[in-house]
């Protein structure tokens, strides 16, 4: 049962249950204070002193929660990246680690990883721009999953699968900031697609072979970012290569072309370099090329955001 002091203040759980890791603390805490039957506001008030509804990371002392659960404060520190905001962190080892704040996003565990660990509840834990597939059960867990049942089987298409596993030989090849930012890149150019009708037939084909003929998608929706997925991924790829970035923003006019028919090789079968304006990838080329032209250093992946760490690691 769990322990309390003279005074009434519980000082150590009947139900230590672990947290996932990077597990998000509105997700972890909730979850102990029901497993030891307390209720919340009571849980978070000893935790932090202040009676709240959701605990606030800069609030909750891993080492009021290490007393709690009979956890050391390190392991605690290496499972909830938010704990470790704003604090020195001597000793651990916390280089590749997923931040506990923009760029990545709360994102809900593999339903079947969450039952596979006996737990009751939809976990949120950080996830960063690469965590879109749960490889051991073939579900979309990225962009658009709200609710676990937004959690789409991935079997009918491979192709999803495919690009979530040359995604990440991409960070290893070019390098994590890179194809952090170029897939951000990608994704926009693609929504911006979406947007104005383009490239319709492989998308809904993906629409059918997911959800079936009566098939319904709006622009936030699990199923249209796992249905644009491939693409996404192949774009960034050349997105995050210095080689054909240095095309697209080149002066000459042979290396753009060269740039666009390897999008129409690599992401879109038959892409040739855009007619009109408003093709978001043309609109993405002219930047790069009117910043060379005006002696500027062109926005690429390693000079657009300071924040190099870029979601993987602490800096304290």
């Amino acid at each position: 049962m769990t322990k309390r002091s003279p005074a009434g203040r519980f000082t150590e759980l009947a139900f230590p249950i672990p947290p996932v890791q990077d597990e998000a603390l509105a997700s972890y805490v909730p979850r102990l204070a029901s497993a030891n039957h307390v209720r919340l506001d009571h849980f978070i008030e000893h935790l932090t002193g202040r009676r709240r509804q959701y605990p606030r990371p800069a609030e909750a002392p891993a080492h009021a929660l290490a007393a709690l659960t009979a956890r050391s404060v390190q392991t605690l520190l290496y499972a909830l990246p938010e704990l470790r905001a704003g604090i020195p962190l001597p000793g651990l080892r916390v280089e590749g680690r997923t931040l506990g704040r923009y760029p990545n996003r709360p994102g809900l565990l593999c339903r079947r990883c969450r039952q596979q660990k006996l737990i009751s509840v939809p976990v949120t834990r950080w996830q960063r721009h690469d965590q879109n597939v749960c490889l051991r059960h073939g579900l979309w867990i990225g962009e658009g999953v709200s609710i676990e049942s937004d959690q789409v089987e991935l079997a009918p298409c491979p192709e999803i699968v495919r690009a979530h596993r040359y995604h990440r030989r991409l960070i290893g090849r070019l390098g994590r900031v890179p194809v952090a930012l170029a897939y951000h890149e990608a994704q926009q150019i693609h929504l911006e697609w979406v947007s104005q009708g383009r490239f319709q037939d492989i998308r809904f084909s993906r629409f059918r072979r997911l959800l079936g003929a009566d098939w319904r998608v709006n622009r936030e929706s699990a199923v249209l970012n796992a249905a644009i997925h491939p693409e996404v991924v192949a774009l960034a790829g050349l997105l995050g290569s210095v080689y054909w970035r240095g095309l697209a923003g080149s002066s000459r006019p042979g290396d753009v072309l060269r740039f666009y028919e390897e999008v129409g090789s690599r992401v879109h079968a038959g892409y040739r370099r855009p007619a009109d304006y408003f093709d978001p990838l043309g609109q993405w080329v002219e930047e790069q090329v009117s910043a060379h032209r005006l002696g500027r250093t062109p926005p690429s992946p390693s000079n657009v955001f300071a924040m190099s760490n870029y979601g993987y690691t602490d800096t304290h």
